[in-house]
């Protein structure tokens, strides 16, 4: 089977000259992002095989004006010519990265991601900023597949120390802007900060690609967090609120207070990281692209 794959670029050899002969024998046409629709759509003209796309990093404008005779298979399985596709674009998960670059002011050398949830995150703030991406960790995971399994928390622990191995010439005298998708009890993080400190970094700017996590999940049984005390969030709130904490949860949920600010300074201290920022809720909400009603939000805003 002959497939042609098309990404980033339009190709001057298939765009310029009108020659159908170049896509004879093509069987099925992947464009895997960042392509102008008018080159997807002028392609339609030149071959009878199906065109399946996804949307990268720089394909907003394809929701006011997609390419026409090109089928989407953004977060999709298709069989196409007896072929399972799954379609995964990079336009969602770069997006909140691109949202937190836009409100951030710091400039690190690079711009990393806690492999491998924050890493799309990261792709997204290095584009939108200018800053370099780098990848000064390299991930081994030999065992769990994520560090949160073991029930145990020292294993927990042991098992995220042993999947990132330093790259020591992107850390050392480095100022670096590292991205995770979330912070919880704040263990982890916190080792990894200072794990790239003892490698040589300068500066650790953390940026959470999601908001302050304030209630623990009633919905899924994902975490291993029996409490809500779990939460490094809630912790600092009951210290700095005593039995008063819970009624003044949403001051803390809302980024333009003095208690949220507060809380993410404390945060910040203790993590012994440089700066800390976190991605707001109504950034989360426009980077996703559904509306807020469609979403479940109850972990950062007790919202059902």
């Amino acid at each position: 089977m002959k497939i042609l794959l098309l990404a980033d670029q339009a190709e001057p050899t298939l765009w310029e000259h009108l020659d159908r002969r170049k896509l004879e024998g093509v069987e099925l046409v992947l464009a895997c992002g960042d392509l102008p629709a008018s080159y997807l759509s002028f392609l339609t003209c030149f071959t009878a095989a199906p065109i399946l796309y996804v949307r990268g990093n720089h394909d907003d404008q394809y929701a006011q004006n997609p390419p026409e005779g090109c089928l989407c298979i953004e977060d999709q399985v298709v069989t196409v010519c007896g072929l399972r596709i799954l379609g995964l674009g990079g336009s969602m998960r770069y997006n909140c990265g691109v949202k937190m670059a836009q409100r951030d002011n710091v400039k690190p050398d690079t711009v990393a991601g806690v492999p491998d949830s924050g890493t799309a995150h990261a792709v997204g703030y290095a584009n939108e900023s200018g800053i370099p991406f780098s990848r000064p960790f390299i991930k081994y995971t030999p065992t769990w597949p994520r560090s949160f399994m073991p029930t145990i928390q020292s294993k927990r622990d042991l098992i995220a120390k042993m999947k990132l191995i330093p790259v020591q010439a992107l850390i050392d005298q480095k100022k670096l802007l590292l991205i995770d998708d979330s912070i919880v009890r704040g263990t982890q993080l916190r080792e990894t900060t200072e794990f790239l400190y003892q490698s040589g970094a300068k500066e650790v700017h953390v940026r959470p690609a999601c908001p302050p996590l304030l209630y623990g999940c009633k919905f899924l049984n994902f975490s291993r967090s029996k409490s809500e005390l779990d939460l490094i969030t809630r912790r600092i709130i009951l210290e700095k609120e005593g039995e008063n904490a819970e009624k003044v949860l949403e001051e803390y949920a809302d980024p333009k207070s003095d208690r949220y600010e507060s809380m993410c300074q404390e945060i910040c201290r203790r993590q012994n990281f440089t700066s800390l920022r976190y991605h707001r809720l109504d950034d989360l909400v426009e980077s996703i692209g559904l509306p807020k009603c469609k979403m479940c939000t109850y972990c950062f805003d007790g919202k059902e």
